[in-house]
């Protein structure tokens, strides 16, 4: 769908019926075809305020005409029920359409609501709707229509604002005298009766004044075309180069996440000088730990940011650029963005390629918010465990713990809505309060803490979120090229935002542990580990090849995923399960088929894959009473996934005892949270300052 003209009638059948109404719709409906490219009528007929209230919540910053017809007066619009929209309110409402340039008034006496609507709030003089047409006295119901239509008429034909409000103009005035106020139903209402009688016709003619009028906001002129304003905002397909703005916001954010690491490295030796006790042979051996360590763990940004500097003195392009971010972000992400960049590298020209642009960016957000969720809240469970082994307890505050538990109680009606931006700032909101007196308890995701408020409605972390939510729930509507190419624009300034915030994620690897055995030479007491593992980086085949490292002196968690700091010291982890799984970990397959946490299903869990909404691994545990003879006993077990018909009876145990860990791992976790006692100290996280 493109932009939209909202056109409300509303006729109270308390007041004088308007008999010419519904004319007024159809012919209105019918001249906007005209430009249905660029803007499509949509009506809510025998409108309502609480339709009214609803239309904004769903389609606020896509509406970019409001028409209302029915009765009025200077003080506000009758909608139907009893609905009386005082001005002020009406005001209000159309500050959440952002992109409302007209609102066309036709009912009587509705000039004192111009001003209100212009300038909203006086001390931001720069909010409010910039075009009015409105009246200022009581207007009859056939010359309302007939204006309204002949208006419409001009104004989807591409004639400026100006002169299409003169032609209806020309119109009205083109009859005989009467024909401006005949007998008959007014749009007018109100508590006093209209100062214009029907049967005072010196007064009614107010002196030649014509009822309606066009009121401006300073800047804008008789000139404003609908048509042009919408095809230089919207259809500029050929200025829109797919991905470019991600790609360079992405180099600079590597560039500055490098550049912090490097002063943090610096700051590291710089306290080695400070050390008495050390001399100058340990000095320089610590000195090379640290750069040996910072070397192996930031190469990978060191090329971005090497890469960034040289396109910063010579604009020429990003390919080398996306190639090393494509191989840096971990492998479902890196896989997807090589997807969409290469749409970039391609000539997007149809509504097919830019729909299916726009899917790849859709299923970039949904990996980015729900690896971060699961990220911070793994860090959270971690703190948990920390906290008991000292003793101490955490702390939450009541809507802090309903966020999070509503996080474990998604069902499959409301998973589409859940919202990672809050439970993200959240749980990081939860995580600062609680750690910031600790001395041997500390984040393993240290950047999540850096949040500085909890949602508000200038936090461009949650208004992206807003923005691409709202995309989402359109997207059965859109059906133009122009409609596609605006709408990529914004999801990518949404994925540009909250990539701000997330994108330390790149100095952090995500591994798959497939395996860890305990090895032990004859007469040596102490033991090291033999892990296979995958690196979870984007490679040009899918198969992966699974990695060796025998060295380790602590093993890290077996069939799980994880987050390490540094692949030479897995076993500094992170583990992201039950939240993220691989189910080729669970049969023994060296590809890599990520799984991540949809929602609950009675007492089941239910798991979604990267790669298809349509592939769902669910852990429903069934009991089975097995009978020993002289007693019975109870037996959990789990239906077979797919790949486990052709495994052996040894396998099917194995992946079954796995998946049902996963699932008491979920359950214990939800449960500790929920038997955290709340308290009321802290303030409420959510659209507030903490």
């Amino acid at each position: 769908m493109a932009r939209i003209a909202l056109l409300a009638y509303a006729n109270d059948m308390k007041e004088e019926p308007l008999h010419y109404v519904e004319q007024e719709i159809k012919e209105v409906n019918l001249y906007f075809g005209n430009i249905k490219n660029h803007l499509n009528p949509d009506i809510l007929i025998s409108a309502t305020k609480e339709d009214l209230f609803r239309y904004f919540a769903d389609h606020g910053p896509d509406i970019e005409i409001l028409h209302f017809s029915g009765h009025g007066n200077s003080m506000a619009l009758f909608f139907t029920k009893d609905g009386v929209f005082r001005k002020e309110g009406l005001a209000e409402l159309m500050t959440f359409a952002p992109h409302l340039k007209l609102v066309f008034l036709n009912a009587c006496a509705s000039r004192e609501i111009v001003e209100v609507l212009h300038t909203p709030e006086p001390a931001q003089p720069q909010k409010g709707v910039p075009i009015v047409i409105g009246t200022h006295r009581p207007v009859y119901d056939k010359v309302a229509s007939e204006f309204s239509i002949y208006f419409y008429t001009a104004l989807t034909k591409s004639w400026p604002i100006g002169k299409a409000f003169d032609f209806a103009k020309t119109f009205v005035l083109s009859g005989e005298h009467f024909a401006l106020f005949p007998k008959g139903t007014n749009r007018y209402v109100g508590l006093k009766r209209a100062a214009v009688m029907d049967d005072d016709e010196d007064e009614a003619d107010d002196n030649g004044i014509f009822p309606w009028g066009l009121y401006y906001k300073t800047g804008i002129t008789d000139e404003w075309s609908v048509t042009q304003y919408l095809h230089d905002k919207y259809e500029d397909n050929i200025k829109y180069a797919p991905n470019d703005d991600l790609i360079r916001a992405l180099a600079y954010n590597a560039s500055r996440l490098y550049s912090t690491l490097a002063k943090e490295k610096d700051q590291l030796i710089a306290a080695l000088y400070d050390k008495a006790d050390l001399g100058r042979k340990e000095l320089d051996i610590e000195m090379e730990n640290i750069n040996d360590r910072f070397n192996r763990r930031n190469l990978q940004l060191k090329e971005i940011n090497d890469l960034y500097a040289a396109y910063i003195r010579d604009p020429q392009g990003l390919s080398d650029i996306a190639d090393k971010l494509i191989n840096t972000f971990p492998l479902p992400l890196g896989k997807l963005l090589q997807r969409m960049y290469s749409f970039s590298k391609e000539n997007l020209r149809t509504e097919d390629d830019y729909a299916e642009f726009l899917e790849l960016q859709l299923n970039f957000y949904e990996i980015l918010v729900k690896l971060a969720a699961a990220t911070i809240l793994s860090d959270l469970l971690e703190v948990y465990g920390l906290k008991e082994k000292y003793n101490r307890k955490v702390v939450l505050n009541p809507i802090q713990k309903e966020i999070i538990l509503s996080y474990f109680r998604q069902t499959k009606d409301t998973e589409q809505d859940f919202d990672y931006t809050s439970f993200i700032e959240v749980i990081s909101q939860v995580l600062k309060e609680n750690l910031k007196d600790e001395t041997e308890i500390d984040a393993f995701v240290k950047e999540y803490l850096h949040f500085e408020r909890i949602n508000t409605y200038e936090n461009n972390f949650f208004n992206s979120h807003m923005v691409i939510k709202g995309i989402k729930a359109k997207i059965p509507s859109l059906n133009t090229t122009a409609a596609y190419i605006h709408h990529c624009k914004l999801i990518e300034q949404g994925l540009i935002n909250l990539l701000k915030e997330l994108f330390f994620i790149l100095q952090y690897k995500m591994v798959v542990i497939k395996n860890v055995e305990a090895i032990r030479k004859r007469n040596v007491l102490a033991k090291t580990y033999f892990h296979r593992y995958m690196l979870l980086e984007q490679r040009i085949s899918d198969r992966m090849e699974v990695m060796e490292l025998q060295s380790l002196p602590e093993y890290a968690e077996s069939y799980s995923v994880i987050l390490v700091k540094e692949i030479y010291r897995m076993f500094e982890y992170l583990s992201l399960s039950p939240f993220l799984i691989d189910r080729n970990v669970l049969c023994e397959y060296d590809g890599v088929d990520l799984y991540f946490y949809n929602y609950t299903e009675g007492n089941g869990i239910v798991y979604k894959s990267l790669t298809s909404n349509e592939r769902l691994m669910h852990i429903l545990p069934e009991t089975q009473e097995i009978d020993l003879g002289a007693a019975t006993i109870s037996k959990t077990t789990l239906p077979f996934i797919e790949e486990m018909g052709s495994k052996t009876d040894r396998e099917k145990n194995r992946i079954t005892n796995r998946l049902l860990q996963l699932h008491a791992e979920f359950g214990y976790y939800r449960s500790k949270i929920a038997a955290t006692p709340a308290t009321v100290e802290s303030t409420t996280p959510i659209n507030s300052q903490p």
